[in-house]
């Protein structure tokens, strides 16, 4: 992705800049709400691939941007955005913030759960699987709260179902 247009939508998400080289959480959030945007836009993981990791979805490349963004975000000026796109941008962190007060989670974590449930949900088309993989790499997931993250990222228009 252009660094430009990567430094546009982190501004959206106001994330800091100095935060990126020294909090997990901050770099967790910028992982997981790409993954989220990158689905909700164009149905798959466009700009930045994703495997699986410690925290839920994890994309190298997206990493090594911005942490050279961190180093010197002045270096890349943000692209001009659309209002249109600006909305979509900041709908995927309302969304995030949504579930997190439904459910009583730091947004973080909600951010982790809903990348992960994402990340399974789009390889496998029965719900009982999706939740069976969650709770296999993130066991501190009750099934309800899995069950809920799917039928929450559906319904926002994450992902549609495939049939089982």
């Amino acid at each position: 992705m252009d660094k430009g247009l990567l430094r546009a939508i982190l501004d959206v998400w106001e994330i800091d800049y100095p935060k990126l080289k020294t909090s997990i959480n901050e770099r967790i959030k910028v992982q997981k709400l790409m993954h989220l945007l990158q689905n909700k836009l164009f149905g798959s993981d466009t700009f930045y691939g994703y495997n699986m990791y410690l925290y839920g979805p994890y994309s190298p490349t997206l990493s090594q941007d911005y942490y050279e963004l961190a180093e010197n975000p002045a270096a890349h000026a943000p692209k001009q955005l659309k209002k249109s796109a600006v909305k979509h941008i900041e709908q995927v962190k309302d969304d995030a913030r949504t579930f997190a007060e439904e459910h009583s989670m730091r947004e973080v974590r909600a951010l982790e759960l809903l990348g992960t449930t994402l990340f399974f949900a789009k390889q496998y088309s029965k719900p009982d699987k999706v939740v069976t993989a969650v709770r296999t790499v993130k066991k501190t997931f009750n099934s309800s709260t899995v069950k809920a993250a799917r039928q929450f990222l559906v319904d926002k228009g994450y992902f549609r179902p495939r049939a089982a």
